[in-house]
Formats: C-alpha cells, sequence, structure tokens
C-alpha cells in the first residue's frame, strides 16, 4: 500500500517502509519507541535485528526496511 494519505496503524502492528530515491545517499529512521520515547530504528550501524548491513540507499533501487529476507540483505550490503 502506497501511504499518500493519513494512515490509522495500531499499537504493535506491523509494517514495513519501501524508499526508490532519485539520489544516493543515507537513510537514517527517526520515531517514537518506548513510551514515546525518540528512538533510532536506522542509523550507520543498523542493528542485525533489522536485516539490512548499512542505511546507504542508491537512486533508483528500492530499499526495504526491515528487509525480511536473504536477498533483502544482500542486495543492501
Amino acid at each position: 500500500m502506497r501511504a499518500a494519505e493519513l494512515l490509522s496503524m495500531s499499537s504493535g502492528q506491523k509494517f514495513k517502509f519501501h524508499f526508490s530515491p532519485s539520489d544516493n545517499g543515507y537513510l537514517y529512521i527517526i520515531g517514537p519507541g518506548q513510551k514515546n520515547a525518540p528512538t533510532t530504528f536506522l542509523t550507520a550501524k543498523p542493528a542485525t535485528a533489522f536485516g539490512v548491513r548499512t542505511n546507504e540507499v542508491k537512486s533508483g533501487q528500492d530499499f526495504a526496511f526491515p528487509a525480511d529476507s536473504g536477498k533483502d540483505k544482500l542486495d543492501h550490503a
């Protein structure tokens, strides 16, 4: 689903981000964590639990976060 409008989600509901940047660069994801505290989810040193090895994104290439398969892990190595 492409979210173009405000979207409501239930607490604990899982989702995945897909980014297709027009330029090369680095992606950082910061959002509310436990008790709404600002939390980093994607940084220059991603947690292995998210299945990505880097936060580098390439122009025109899909970047999924979190990754969910071995293929995604290799694509973003």
